[in-house]
């Protein structure tokens, strides 16, 4: 028996080896999948923290800005969406709709700007600040999100050539 062992001892030990990379290669794989749900999941309560600060904005504008219902109807129906079908939506869809939202924002942040009696409020002055560090917060994350979503990718294509596609349940996350 020993002698068998000597013989083939080099098969046994690359054998030994491919099953060790296997096994962390399903493991990392499975580490960026958890890492990539929780990247969603705290870009999707950025967007929620954004979408609840939207009616202080309307409300802080209203009495300034004319046509103010006609400049804040889109961004409100975008928000009506989301809140009302954003358990259905994918997250390749609610990034989408916030994308139409940001830039209404800009829009809404270019006309009040122009206007100087609302620009000097410290409300305004506030709920800017927020928007503005909001915003740079979600960026980030996307974009730490897009770095790991094409990571992932790759692995998952290096995965379908291998016969461990029917071992690892991890599906493509789209990169916007």
């Amino acid at each position: 028996m020993l002698d068998f062992f000597y013989k083939y001892k080099i098969y046994f030990i690359a054998i030994i080896v491919i099953l060790l990379l296997l096994v962390l290669f399903y493991i990392y794989i499975l580490v960026l999948d958890k890492k990539l749900t929780k990247q969603e999941e705290k870009i999707k309560k950025e967007f929620k923290e954004r979408l609840d600060f939207i009616p202080i904005l309307y409300f802080l504008t209203e009495w300034k800005i004319k046509m103010h219902k006609k400049i804040f109807s889109s961004i409100l129906e975008y928000r009506k969406l989301w809140i009302f079908s954003y358990n259905e939506m994918l997250f390749s869809h609610i990034v989408w709709n916030e994308i139409k939202i940001h830039k209404e924002l800009i829009f809404i942040f270019k006309v009040i700007n122009k206007l100087e009696s609302l620009k000097s409020k410290d409300d305004y002055i506030y709920v800017e600040k927020f928007f503005n560090k909001n915003s740079k917060k979600i960026a980030e994350d996307i974009y730490i999100y897009k770095v790991y979503a094409k990571i992932l990718n790759k692995l998952i294509k290096i995965k379908n050539f291998t016969l461990l596609w029917l071992l690892i349940p991890v599906k493509y996350r789209e990169t916007f």
